[in-house]
């Protein structure tokens, strides 16, 4: 259930946000696996689709936040840990805008 596709229209998209979403293994041309745009698109543009006004309850479901934000702070420890030079800013504001967006998710339930 978590990487299945996510039914959206074009009016609930802004730009920061249609530039974030990825149609990996989906029929129709308005979906879009939320999974794979979490996971796969660049940091960059995934937090601006975090921080899209427009993108609450129509982007990612609470589960695919949670799924990424656990994801996310396991691979930045393992990398923060690692002997090897890495960037921590935009990894950061990865892990944040995931927590936060998934509490406005929650909240607003």
């Amino acid at each position: 259930r978590l990487a299945s596709p996510l039914e959206i229209s074009r009016e609930a998209r802004d730009e920061a946000a249609a530039s974030v979403l990825v149609d990996v293994r989906c029929a129709g041309s308005n979906e879009y696996n939320e999974m794979a745009s979490l996971t796969l698109s660049s940091q960059h543009h995934v937090v601006r689709a975090l921080f899209a006004k427009g993108a609450h309850g129509v982007l990612f479901t609470p589960a695919a936040l949670f799924v990424s934000l656990l994801l996310a702070f396991a691979l930045a420890v393992v990398t923060y840990g690692a002997a090897i030079p890495s960037g921590l800013f935009v990894p950061c504001m990865t892990i944040g805008a995931l927590g936060g967006r998934l509490l406005r998710e929650l909240v607003n339930e």
